[in-house]
């Protein structure tokens, strides 16, 4: 498989989502426990029926505990042949002694791959992303959650530089960050005819 981290800060949603060579597409979500209600009313969204049927994973206390995550990431190497793991870098020093602590290896840590949120690493990214959406390539299992932030999500940009457009979004929009970094840390593929993905999420949100 192949992944994308997005961390996030205090007491955000954090995503991990990996796309296997098949193209399953396998998301994991984390909010912390305390004022999960809230968080719900806010967000307008099931937090609490979404962890009841095991789509949200919780950590204890107001903020995000990256030791439950690092432990959660020992269990996914253990089970999965991990090649990559594409990650927003500006969290990532709060989750890197944690993931020491729970015995990853030298060269596993080498896995993680810093991965920018701007036009250089996103319009790769968004463009193989696209392809795949749009040939129908991914399977995520109708996740609710995936299918949230897929309708959260916008794109700014032209074709020669494209971006996720985190100011104006609706709603979290992690899960497809995540997932647009787990398919730029994959190989290559060559481009097909289709729409745009601008036109994928339209369609999402009509």
């Amino acid at each position: 498989v192949w992944a994308g981290l997005d961390l996030s800060s205090v007491n955000d949603l954090t995503a991990l989502v990996a796309v296997d060579e098949d193209g399953g597409v396998h998301p994991t979500f984390w909010l912390p426990e305390h004022g999960l209600d809230a968080k719900a009313e806010k967000d307008k969204v099931q937090y609490p029926l979404w962890k009841k049927q095991g789509f949200l994973l919780t950590t204890p206390g107001k903020a995000i505990e990256y030791r439950y995550v690092a432990k959660y990431l020992r269990g996914f190497f253990d089970k999965y042949d991990v090649q990559a793991v594409g990650f927003d870098r500006y969290n990532m020093k709060f989750l890197l002694p944690w993931l020491e602590e729970s015995g990853f290896s030298e060269q596993e840590i080498e896995k993680f791959i810093e991965f920018g949120q701007g036009t250089a690493s996103m319009t790769p990214a968004l463009r193989d992303l696209e392809v795949k959406l749009l040939n129908g390539q991914l399977k995520h299992g109708k996740n609710p959650i995936m299918n949230w932030c897929s309708h959260n999500a916008r794109v700014i940009g032209d074709s020669g530089a494209r971006k996720f457009d985190k100011k104006t979004a609706r709603g979290r929009i992690d899960g497809m960050v995540a997932l647009a970094m787990a398919v730029g840390v994959m190989p290559q593929q060559s481009e097909e005819e289709g729409g745009t993905l601008d036109d994928y999420l339209a369609d999402m949100a009509a």
